[in-house]
């Protein structure tokens, strides 16, 4: 916050069947390497994801923009 870094990162992940990470890259930095890198650990952790409704589970492969913003 004190620097002013904001900006948009996109991550693109490998999902398991499961719905957790398997794999998570930097697919658009946002040009700051500890936003990225901030990104990067969300990715890995704190996320999980699920099929769509009537779909099956399969491993597959997403975008995930994630925004980081300074509020006043």
């Amino acid at each position: 916050r004190r620097m002013g870094e904001e900006g948009r990162v996109v991550l693109r992940g490998r999902v398991s069947v499961q719905g957790s990470p398997v794999a998570v890259e930097l697919k658009q930095s946002c040009g700051f390497m500890r936003l990225d890198e901030a990104a990067r650990a969300a990715g890995e952790k704190g996320v999980s994801f699920q099929p769509d409704r009537g779909g099956d589970a399969i491993e597959s492969w997403v975008l995930v923009p994630l925004h980081f913003t300074l509020s006043q």
